[in-house]
């Protein structure tokens, strides 16, 4: 415009030209400063039970699914997956937020799968156990969750259905395994998943978390060989900090703009 070509050129005639060389310099020392606050970052450790899927197959109310959130947050559970909800999730958006609170929001919004099948919710797990009531499972919850806690190598599945029908014939067939809490009543869906997940936790060996998730050792090579190349370092300049950083920083080191 013709204000900002005055004061371009009233600077100029001042002798006070724009520093590009300056801003260039200041913007590189940023990126510097976030480099170096990135190869300080503490590790965080896995989830205890990352290892853990909740999969509601047709879950009716967002009131449930909110507490599921929370649960799983609180648990430390893997992923939250669900399977064909039957009520308008978008709709009841507010509704399932309120009942997670704080912390489920964060599993809802990171760790959340909406799946179309049974199927699809356990193609990627390695072993899946049903919970059930009516005497249709082949086990109490009391008797299998020690071998349940103990299954760490690969992902587990707990798959729990419907609050007014619960799973049908079909779906339990679909699970590895199937299991039943011992009640007087029903229990509500919310309830059973809290049931299980904390038995499952309390027996999961806490003194020896799952290693922490720490990002390759070429990765933290290329961010500090751009770093030294940064500060004008020598050749002796190298990576301290292998195996401290976590891989949740995604760094795309290629990418970065000097």
């Amino acid at each position: 415009s013709k204000r900002a070509d005055q004061t371009l050129s009233g600077r100029i005639d001042c002798g006070i030209v724009p520093d590009r060389g300056r801003t260039r310099t200041m913007r590189q020392k940023r990126c510097v400063a976030c480099m170096l606050l990135l190869l300080h970052l503490p590790v965080t450790s896995a989830l205890r039970l990352q290892h853990i899927d909740v999969v509601l197959v047709g879950p009716q109310y967002a009131s449930n699914v909110g507490q599921a959130l929370r649960l799983c947050a609180c648990f430390e559970v893997g992923r939250l997956k669900l399977v064909k909800p039957e009520y308008d999730r978008d709709a009841d958006a507010t509704y399932e937020r309120r009942f997670a609170m704080p912390q489920g929001r964060a599993v809802r919004d990171e760790r959340t799968i909406v799946c179309d099948t049974l199927d699809d919710a356990l193609r990627d797990v390695e072993f899946s156990v049903a919970f059930s009531g009516r005497g249709r499972a082949n086990d109490q919850f009391a008797a299998a969750a020690p071998a349940l806690a103990a299954r760490v190598d690969g992902r587990t599945a707990l798959v729990f259905g419907r609050e007014a029908d619960g799973l049908r014939a079909e779906e339990l067939a679909r699970c590895g395994a199937s299991v039943e809490i011992d009640s007087a009543e029903s229990l509500n869906l919310s309830h059973a998943v809290s049931i299980a997940l904390a038995d499952i936790y309390a027996r999961a060996d806490s003194e020896a978390p799952a290693a922490p998730d720490v990002a390759p050792d070429a990765t933290i090579d290329a961010l500090v060989s751009r770093l030294g190349a940064a500060l004008g370092a020598d050749e002796g300049f190298r990576a301290t900090s292998r195996g401290k950083v976590s891989a949740c920083v995604e760094i795309n080191v290629a990418s970065m703009a000097w």
